[in-house]
């Protein structure tokens, strides 16, 4: 009947180790432990908020940089000699005007300061 005797006394140190489990007060280790993650959750935010940060300058300053390339193309058709645009539409004054897709050409600076259209050869007639 040492088994009986060992299968009891196991009992009553399982009931002991609940009613310890049970009663057990809070330490000081567990009073730390709310105050752990609310420092650890602010830590992964404020990285989260830099990085958020970076993110919409570098996108801000792409969108600055199209906008740049825009102004200064609106710029340029804006300023530039006056055109016969007749030419696309096979109409106009006769004097040929600018071909489909030489508008652009016409319209953008060169790397010496003279128009596109200024650089093209004449056509031949």
């Amino acid at each position: 009947m040492d088994l009986d005797k060992e299968i009891a006394r196991q009992i009553d140190r399982i009931n002991g180790l609940e009613r310890d489990i049970l009663t057990r007060k809070a330490s000081a280790a567990d009073a730390k432990l709310p105050a752990e993650m609310r420092r650890a959750r602010a830590g992964t935010l404020r990285k989260a908020i830099a990085d958020l940060r970076k993110r919409r300058e570098e996108v801000t300053a792409r969108f600055d940089k199209e906008i740049a390339g825009y102004e200064a193309e609106l710029k340029a058709l804006e300023t530039g000699p006056d055109v016969d645009i007749g030419g696309l539409r096979g109409g106009g004054t006769g004097g040929g005007g600018i071909r489909g897709g030489d508008l652009r050409r016409a319209a953008a600076d060169t790397d010496d300061g003279t128009l596109g259209s200024q650089t093209r050869k004449p056509r031949k007639k």
